[in-house]
């Protein structure tokens, strides 16, 4: 993820367009074909998955955990399902919105509010607080969120960039004498996307739980004002039209 090679094989231009360049090296090291069982919509699927495994893995995280996730959009719900698949002990999660921890108790063991964990209702009031918080907002309520879910020697992992030259305060003496570990995962390697592949496959993260809208190229204005409604959980869009 690191390496001089892969910041070269970027995809150009990338976003939003109907073709793009694949270096030949991306092209035998990378590009997987679909098997079967995994249609187009569910393809699109696999960065984002492959993004929840290494997540995951950069978090420690080993069967038998607590896992408790930190905002329940489509990534915190991708990384839950992920979470109990691989052999969660508990898993929960928090978010403000009420469809989104409706929507986790598929997999969750609790979804609750944010200040229900500030209360001591999180990971806590189900036995013991997580091994392993995940925090997907890149915001400082969000990470004192997961600083009070995590147990002490436990790890919190932020998922998402704060913006270039924003600094976010920590209560680093607090977190010392915790011997809470301050982890970060971003993107995803080729292993990561081979095994992304394999638990789409195996039906573990399915477009049809996670989709809300299937959007033509030619409304991908209208896409981006779509996803900024917090009932919309994911939106895809196709060449193929609707």
């Amino acid at each position: 993820m690191h390496c001089s090679l892969w910041r070269q094989q970027a995809l150009d231009p990338g976003g939003m367009a109907q073709y793009a360049r694949v270096l030949p090296q991306a092209v035998r090291s990378d590009v997987l074909p679909l098997p079967d069982d995994v249609d187009d919509l569910d393809g699109t699927l696999i960065e984002p998955t492959a993004c929840a495994v290494k997540a995951l893995r950069r978090g420690g995280f080993a069967a038998g955990q607590r896992v408790f996730i930190i905002g329940l959009g489509f990534m915190g719900q991708v990384l839950g399902r992920l979470a109990r698949h691989l052999g969660a002990a508990w898993v929960g999660g928090s978010d403000p919105i009420e469809g989104r921890r409706r929507l986790a108790l598929a997999w969750a063991d609790a979804a609750v509010t944010p200040e229900e964990v500030a209360a001591g209702l999180g990971p806590a009031a189900a036995g013991e607080p997580a091994d392993l918080v995940i925090v997907t907002p890149p915001s400082e309520p969000a990470l004192r969120q997961g600083f009070a879910a995590v147990r002490d020697g436990g790890r919190v992992l932020l998922y998402s960039p704060t913006p270039r030259g924003q600094d976010v305060p920590l209560p680093l003496g607090d977190l010392f004498f915790r011997e809470v570990d301050l982890l970060f995962s971003y993107s995803a390697g080729p292993q990561d996307t081979r095994a992304a592949l394999d638990l789409i496959s195996a039906g573990v993260v399915r477009a049809r739980d996670l989709v809300s809208r299937v959007l033509p190229l030619e409304r991908v204005a209208e896409a981006y004002r779509m996803v900024k409604d917090p009932d919309v959980l994911k939106v895809v869009v196709t060449m193929n039209g609707e």
